[in-house]
């Protein structure tokens, strides 16, 4: 008796610590400029919805939800610098505020003037997530931290104020850590005039007054047009350090992916991990420009580039140090390591200049590539992997051999079943992005209003086919469930450990389906709970 009581007093106390947590102001409110009804005096509800997403973006909480319906939405107020439908106020960890398009996509949001500012960017504010809208302009994360952009298609992207070089499409920007960019396309972006090393379509800045530190670029597929922004994903400024990029897709750009510290040489990019990404159709695959430092690149297949690796200045002059590379495929590319001749007003040579460049690498597969490393402005090179292995002791347990993708025709790069790269790499993982055959790589949705349909990468505005990639899904949302089982005997009283895993999965079942309908838990609700319990 003296047991059964005790355990509903744990049950009770499980309760109301659990409902306890959540937040009390929490609810959902609605944004519909295409409802007669809808003005920013009503209470926001779906039947009497706000008019303007700067209503919402005015009045929210921590806790709250945004569900914006179809319409383009513009603040008349926005600015690169201060925000645009920017919330009054930042979420919490277990209560973020959330702004949501639905359906996904239907919700435009624009900058006032097409190609410059952003269409909707955050500045100075924590626990945001900006989900499933289409941006006809940049989406900026300005000097705020752990916010979250998923599910958006963007166009166009924006300059900031009059600089062309910094045309983005989605930016973390001027000291912003701990985001998180996933499950985006960005493709379509005007040409600013200025197509150099600044512009990206996805970029990464930082400066001396705020680095921007373990940010998470994932699942995203970013098409620069053929060069009208230099990198798919950049970087700029220096002081960003340790944060990932993997599972995205990078194509039709000058670079892939871009590492770039200060132009001064006073800021560096450290620790940086690129990894389970696809790059093809891009002059260079992965690029250090300079103060690059210690990047680990690892399990990323590249397709049709010229080439795979490049230290766009001299390694030592130019800090670009200690990279480390493996796992890779470089297939039908012209060079797999690139760098310019040593700097003539020094005494380093180019193998002292790779040495210094490189830290490790191995295991890589240089399919039809004629050169696995050149230098001297492309005018030498080590063409064998026999030959650069004896001058520099890397690429051991490298191969030359066809990968076997599925069929690169649709951008399917997964590896067929007789590929001599699975089971060959680093640690026993298969060769290229798909290291375990199951990943995610790019979204996991597909545009419905234009380009090839499921027909696979026409050139047009949809992503490559994603058939075939399923598994993990690189932090999308999702689960599974929980199951009731009964007694030994099917019938008759619960065991005390079973009592208490059937209270807690009720409760836990319970406490998903209020956070996931965003319902106010009522005290009749927990009193019947505990009955139930009792």
């Amino acid at each position: 008796m003296k047991t059964g009581i005790s355990f509903k007093i744990y049950v009770m106390s499980l309760v109301i610590l659990l409902f306890s947590s959540f937040s009390a102001n929490a609810a959902t409110y609605y944004v519909d400029q295409n409802n007669s009804q809808s003005s920013d005096s009503n209470p926001g509800t779906e039947t009497q919805p706000w008019l303007t997403l700067t209503k919402a973006a005015n009045t929210v909480v921590a806790g709250d939800t945004v569900i914006v319906k179809a319409g383009k939405y513009i603040d008349p107020n926005g600015a690169w610098d201060t925000g645009t439908f920017n919330p009054a106020n930042s979420g919490t960890a277990s209560n973020p505020i959330i702004f949501k398009s639905q359906p996904q996509q239907a919700a435009i949001l624009a900058s006032k003037v097409k190609g410059v500012g952003p269409a909707i960017s955050t500045n100075g504010r924590s626990y945001i997530i900006i989900d499933g809208f289409k941006a006809e302009g940049l989406i900026g994360i300005y000097n705020s931290d752990h916010v979250t952009v998923q599910n958006c298609e963007v166009i166009y992207g924006s300059i900031l104020s009059t600089d062309t070089s910094l045309n983005w499409g989605i930016a973390i920007y001027s000291g912003s850590s701990y985001n998180i960019i996933r499950n985006n396309y960005v493709y379509n972006m005007l040409n600013s005039g200025n197509n150099l090393a600044n512009t990206a379509g996805i970029m990464v800045h930082a400066s001396s007054s705020g680095g921007s530190n373990y940010n998470i670029i994932e699942n995203n597929l970013v098409d620069a047009g053929g060069g009208i922004v230099w990198s798919a994903y950049g970087q700029k400024g220096g002081n960003i350090n340790n944060n990932i990029w993997r599972k995205n897709i990078a194509k039709n750009a000058t670079t892939g992916f871009l590492g770039k510290g200060a132009t001064d040489n006073t800021l560096f990019c450290d620790y940086n991990e690129y990894y389970n990404n696809i790059i093809y159709d891009t002059k260079n695959a992965f690029e250090l420009e300079h103060n690059s430092r210690w990047f680990k690149i690892y399990n990323n297949t590249t397709y049709n580039c010229t080439q795979f690796l490049r230290s766009t200045y001299y390694p030592i002059e130019y800090n670009n140090e200690g990279a480390q590379v493996w796992n890779n495929i470089i297939a039908n590319c012209t060079s797999g390591y690139y760098w310019p001749n040593s700097d003539t007003s020094t005494s380093n040579t180019p193998l002292t200049e790779v040495l210094f460049l490189l830290s490790s690498a191995n295991y890589n597969d240089f399919s039809n590539t004629p050169n696995i490393a050149t230098w001297s402005w492309g005018n030498s090179s080590y063409k064998t992997i026999a030959d650069w292995k004896t001058a520099t002791g890397f690429d051991n347990n490298s191969f030359s051999v066809d990968p076997l993708f599925t069929d690169t025709a649709l951008k399917n790069f997964h590896l067929q079943g007789g590929s001599l790269l699975k089971g060959k790499g680093k640690n026993g993982e298969d060769i290229g992005a798909y290291a375990t055959g199951n990943e995610q790589i790019g979204p996991d949705w597909q545009l419905t209003d234009g380009g090839g349909g499921g027909g696979g990468d026409t050139g047009g505005n949809t992503p490559p086919p994603l058939s075939g990639s399923g598994g993990d899904s690189g932090g999308g949302s999702g689960g599974g469930g929980c199951g009731f089982v009964k007694d030994d005997n099917g019938k008759g009283p619960r065991a005390k450990g079973e009592g208490l895993s059937f209270a807690i999965m009720l409760i836990i079942a319970l406490a998903g389906i209020a956070l996931g309908k965003k319902v106010a838990i009522k005290r009749r609700m927990i009193i019947d709970l505990f009955y139930l319990l009792l």
